[in-house]
């Protein structure tokens, strides 16, 4: 065969092996994501009670990123049916620590899929939607408490599996869905009581009995005998209902995860009784009990409009309460950490000039040049040739960028790290199909069927484009996995500068060709120096990748 079409023919099958593993990342979770099986919709309260029911929490906590077409339209649904208050929108592209979470969150046991769709509903998470699906009544349908250590995933719409959090809902809200003033519970502190009662032996005994049990950090004495304001916020919890409690008693307050579940009169000392109180209230009412005889009595239900506001205006813990005392809550108050491109400018630089030094492209650019200035000299098709070449790498960047958001940029860094041992290996071996383009001298070949050297720029570069830059484009891999944590803000004009770079050299190239005339020094240059370019070029990209591997 000759050695045109051997070189041509490796270089099209290193192409396709690059594109076939790379399809298959992209497209796995997708048909994943097509396996359904029909459900039954179980009653939920419509949206309407919820809004009316000022002590139900719920809102909406979507992982997608702003480029995703289905992503946007999911948040716009959710915030014109429920409030833009109970939608929040965790960008992965644009937000570290939004990537960080949902790829922590998927681990191998949801697919790399967005939008992925938390529904928190009373500090619980009730399910997990995957994928466009604009149906009110089936999230209606969701908004419900979910008390099993493992909440439903449905794919778009159907059932899919259980995503397994735990018992402890408010651990993983916490760590990962937190939104606004919603499930605020400082860290390592998910419940405490609170005591109001004068100095007695009695209330000494209780408060000493809850700290040996819980700890002191987990207990709070609230002294009427002493503290005037104790004083008064007593005798205001008495005037709440004189019915449900007598004046004078020890009162407790058992708050669990920002909610009161139990409020106890007199003296408790049995822990498992104690222990089985520890529990998320998701009612508006507080179960009131009374220890007469050593016999623990119901006498009622104290009803609140909301558990958050009668916390923070009776039972208020510092540090335990949001917005009392001292205590910084973590909340998240900007969608969008504030970047700059000057953060990847270093990187930009670097790898751009890494990648503009592509052997086997500047060989056929040269060679394409020398052909149209031979005779009759012609600028446009070089120049059409280099325009081509920079709108085409931009767009292949562009391409990969998007892929880079939704599938783990470790797979970039590693296809990095690959090319960069394969460069070293096959620097300077005469039949190296990705950078030896012997084919590129047989340009006279092709040209006596392609007499139109416009018509000839056309082909070659979209070639170049297709087949030639791909196998070359490690340092482009790198950079786009350190791009992929920017808006697009940042990266459209990063990738502008960064492309620019690529092509500086093909310009050079251009101009000591056509203006300079240096044409034999500059073939001879790129002959004796191709194997070097290879080998610094590669182990350039193994410490990149290396290095890359350690610090994303």
């Amino acid at each position: 065969m000759p050695p045109l079409l051997n070189s041509m023919k490796s270089i099209i099958r290193d192409y396709y092996t690059l594109s076939i593993t790379l399809l298959i990342l992209i497209v796995s979770p997708v048909i994943t994501s097509n396996i359904q099986t029909p459900i039954t919709y179980v009653q939920a309260p419509v949206i309407d009670e919820i809004n009316n029911d000022t002590n139900t929490i719920f809102y909406f906590y979507i992982y997608g990123y702003h480029g995703c077409p289905h992503c946007g339209a999911m948040y716009r649904f959710l915030s014109e049916n429920y409030g833009k208050d109970h939608v929040y929108f965790c960008d992965v592209y644009a937000s570290r620590e939004c990537s960080t979470s949902f790829y922590e969150i998927i681990n191998n046991t949801l697919p790399p899929s967005v939008p992925t769709i938390f529904i928190v509903c009373n500090c619980t998470v009730s399910a997990i939607v995957i994928g466009e699906y604009k149906n009110k009544t089936f999230f209606d349908s969701l908004l419900k408490p979910n008390n099993k250590p493992y909440v439903p995933v449905y794919m778009a719409w159907s059932y899919s599996k259980d995503y397994v959090v735990g018992e402890n809902h408010y651990r993983f809200i916490r760590k990962y869905l937190l939104f606004n003033n919603y499930c605020i519970i400082p860290n390592n502190i998910d419940y405490y009581f609170y005591i109001y009662s004068g100095e007695n032996e009695n209330s000494t005994l209780m408060y000493r009995v809850l700290s040996s049990y819980y700890g002191e950090n987990h207990v709070y004495y609230c002294n009427v005998t002493v503290d005037p304001s104790c004083k008064a916020m007593y005798n205001e919890i008495i005037n709440l209902n004189n019915t449900l409690f007598q004046n004078g008693s020890i009162l407790t307050f058992i708050i669990y995860n920002n909610r009161v579940s139990a409020i106890l009169q007199g003296i408790f000392l049995d822990k498992s009784f104690l222990d089985k109180l520890l529990r998320m209230n998701t009612n508006n009412t507080i179960p009131v009990y009374m220890n007469t005889s050593n016999r623990v009595d119901f006498v009622g239900e104290l009803e609140v409009s909301s558990h958050y506001r009668f916390i923070t205006e009776y039972l208020s813990y510092t540090p335990y309460i949001v917005g009392v005392g001292n205590y910084e809550s973590p909340l998240q108050t900007n969608m969008y950490p504030k970047y700059s491109i000057i953060e990847v400018l270093p990187a930009l630089f670097i790898l751009a000039f890494l990648d503009s030094i592509n052997p086997c492209t500047m060989i056929l650019y040269f060679s394409f040049i020398i052909m149209c200035i031979s005779g009759k000299r012609m600028y446009g098709p070089p120049i059409l040739f280099l325009a081509i070449i920079y709108f085409g790498y931009f767009s292949l960047a562009y391409i990969i960028l998007h892929v880079a958001s939704i599938i783990p940029k470790q797979i970039f860094i590693v296809l990095v790290l690959f090319m960069g041992i394969y460069n070293v290996v096959k620097a300077g071996k005469e039949h190296s199909p990705s950078l030896k383009c012997e084919w590129c001298e047989r340009l006279g070949f092709v040209s006596k069927f392609m007499g139109n050297k416009y018509f000839l720029a056309l082909i070659l570069a979209i070639f170049s484009v297709i087949f030639l830059l791909p196998c070359t484009a490690g340092p482009l891999l790198a950079f786009l996995a350190i791009l992929s944590d920017y808006p697009l803000e940042i990266a459209i004009p990063s990738l502008i500068l960064y492309n620019l770079i690529f092509v500086s050299p093909l310009i050079l190239l251009l101009i000591a060709t056509i203006l300079l005339g240096r044409e034999k020094r500059i073939a001879n240059w790129l002959k004796n120096n191709v194997a070097v370019i290879e080998f610094l070029t590669g182990i350039a990209l193994i410490f990149i990748a290396l290095y890359l591997l350690f610090t994303l």
